[in-house]
């Protein structure tokens, strides 16, 4: 599951707005602020909210984990690259 954090970044590297993500996973603008508040925790949401978030986010966007190498990230998928 995404924390809050993942769920900001991922939109931020699309280029969204939070309105304009909640439309596109029909959940609501203030939801998606709320997950994202949940900072480095998971978000307390309900499961097809938060499927729909990390349905649409992973389909465009690589999470990376924190390791030994650094702390965690986000990329585009090589089709997501913006113009």
């Amino acid at each position: 599951m995404l924390t809050g954090w993942q769920i900001k970044k991922g939109r931020e590297l699309l280029d969204l707005s939070a309105k304009a993500l909640g439309e596109a996973t029909n959940v609501g603008m203030a939801t998606v602020q709320r997950a994202e508040a949940a900072g480095h925790e998971i978000p307390n949401m309900k499961t097809h909210s938060m499927k729909a978030l990390e349905d649409f986010l992973r389909a465009r966007v690589i999470f990376i984990d924190a390791d030994e190498h650094g702390g965690p990230g986000v990329r585009l998928k090589a089709t997501e690259r913006p113009a």
